[in-house]
């Protein structure tokens, strides 16, 4: 993906975020930092999958920034929610498991 189709994704087709500066702000702040900005400045235009996660995630917190009933997962869910109907989908919803609690022992 590039920031085209990022904008696309998000302002243009699907209309999850009305705002393109918003979208702009959120694709440049997932992107990595490159070590040499000079000969490699054409991977600022290719998104890596890690950044592809960031920029869901930063969408879903500027869409959602008024929410504040609802954490960062909430927020994550209702972007997706939203979203994956542009593409026939629905969203799985994960079982939390607990965690096991383990109690520390007492000779040490």
């Amino acid at each position: 993906m590039n920031k085209a189709n990022c904008l696309d994704l998000m302002s243009k087709n699907s209309k999850i975020i009305a705002d393109e500066n918003k979208v702009n702000y959120c694709y440049g702040m997932s992107k990595m930092h490159l070590v040499y900005e000079t000969s490699q400045k054409h991977l600022y235009e290719e998104m890596k999958y890690v950044e592809f996660l960031e920029f869901i995630g930063r969408c879903a917190y500027a869409k959602y920034k008024d929410d504040t009933e609802a954490d960062m997962t909430e927020k994550l869910k209702m972007l997706l929610d939203e979203l994956m109907p542009t593409f026939g989908m629905t969203r799985k919803e994960v079982e939390n498991e607990e965690e096991e609690l383990s109690e520390s022992d007492p000779d040490y």
